[in-house]
């Protein structure tokens, strides 16, 4: 309906331009070589054009335009946002690394001085088996050692009376035979 005005007016304005007009003298704006009355319609043409642009083509356009803009302003909005997160996931990420990296060498160093305490405890329950072990050894030939010289006192003895018997040709009574016996150890050890 809007469109029909807008060609009605623009038949009207095409009708007076071209109709005959009244010759008049050449006064104020004729003097300059205008129609006062082709100005009018022009100027009443322009501004019915100009207000069905604005309501048909400019209206819609600048919402379009508005609606980019709020879009536009959103996203970037949107993109900030995503960048901040981003930055504080990366600074949370690093913040984790470094945790897990201090729990690990933390780890590592009990670990190490784990195995130092496993290491003193085996060398110190090795040292004292080894001195036990070295005990019992020393205290075992002692022991043998002991059985062997006795043995071979007794040994002694009985050698030491059976020839003092065969070179004496008679049995000795047990005091002057453990006299006799004790002065011939004296002289083999002397020797």
């Amino acid at each position: 309906m809007n469109m029909n005005i807008l060609f009605l007016f623009t038949l009207v304005a095409s009708a007076l331009e071209t109709a005959p007009a009244a010759v008049a003298p050449a006064a104020g704006i004729g003097a300059l070589g205008l129609d006062a009355r082709a100005l009018a319609f022009q100027v009443v043409n322009f501004g019915i054009l100009l207000l069905l642009l604005r309501r048909f083509a400019y209206r819609p356009i600048l919402n379009v335009l508005e609606h980019r803009r709020a879009t536009i302003e959103e996203s970037l909005r949107s993109a900030n946002t995503i960048a901040q997160e981003k930055q504080s996931l990366v600074r949370e990420k690093q913040a984790v690394l470094r945790e897990a990296q201090t729990q690990a060498q933390a780890i590592v160093s009990r670990s190490q001085q784990q195995a130092g305490d496993i290491v003193r405890t085996a060398e110190t329950e090795a040292r004292r088996r080894a001195e036990k072990i070295f005990a019992q050894a020393k205290a075992k030939i002692t022991q043998e050692e002991n059985i062997v010289r006795s043995g071979l006192k007794k040994e002694a003895l009985y050698l030491v009376a059976e020839a003092t018997e065969k070179i004496i040709d008679q049995k000795l009574d047990s005091p002057s035979d453990a006299a006799l016996i004790k002065r011939a150890l004296q002289e083999v050890q002397a020797h």
